[in-house]
């Protein structure tokens, strides 16, 4: 699992595993990537800043050890 914050985007990617995105399934503040057989490969979290006790979670798991990477960089899409 990998998990990345982008905080110019306020948008918390969580990775579950690795695969070829075959659908993106939206679902309240969520993007949720599957692929063909339905497995679930990541969720992003939009406007994540919102949600304070999720972002107390994160600091918690950051304490124990949990990769987490914190990055400034919002995509640009072409």
């Amino acid at each position: 699992m990998d998990i990345k914050y982008d905080t110019m985007a306020d948008v918390m990617y969580i990775t579950v595993r690795k695969g070829q995105v075959a659908q993106t399934i939206k679902q309240d503040k969520s993007l949720i990537d599957v692929d063909n057989e339905g497995n679930v490969l990541g969720i992003e979290i939009l406007d994540i800043s919102s949600s304070q006790e999720l972002i107390q979670n994160l600091k918690k798991n950051v304490e124990k050890g949990v990769p987490i990477s914190i990055e400034r960089i919002t995509p640009v899409l072409v």
